[in-house]
């Protein structure tokens, strides 16, 4: 568990500053939805082919998809992150 935790730490650090896969999952041109409510991206396009939202507790899966961009959200629904995997 601890392993998944810092996986994940390392994984959001790369993307969120323009690692690799980046690009590729459009979190590079999405960075500018943090801070924005869900409910205010109700007309939102995303470039990703897959897009995952992420509430606090929630349970993700552990594979890593290049072209998934995941979007991670507060208690209040507000954007905290953008990242690939």
């Amino acid at each position: 568990m601890r392993m998944t935790a810092i996986l994940m730490a390392i994984l959001v650090a790369g993307c969120e500053t323009g690692g690799i896969g980046a690009a590729e999952c459009g979190a590079n041109q999405a960075g500018d939805l943090v801070g924005q409510s869900l409910i205010d991206l109700t007309d939102a396009t995303f470039p990703a082919t897959v897009t995952r939202f992420i509430n606090p507790g929630d349970a993700i899966t552990e594979d890593v998809r290049p072209d998934r961009m995941n979007i991670t959200l507060d208690e209040n629904g507000v954007v905290t992150g953008v990242f690939c995997g």
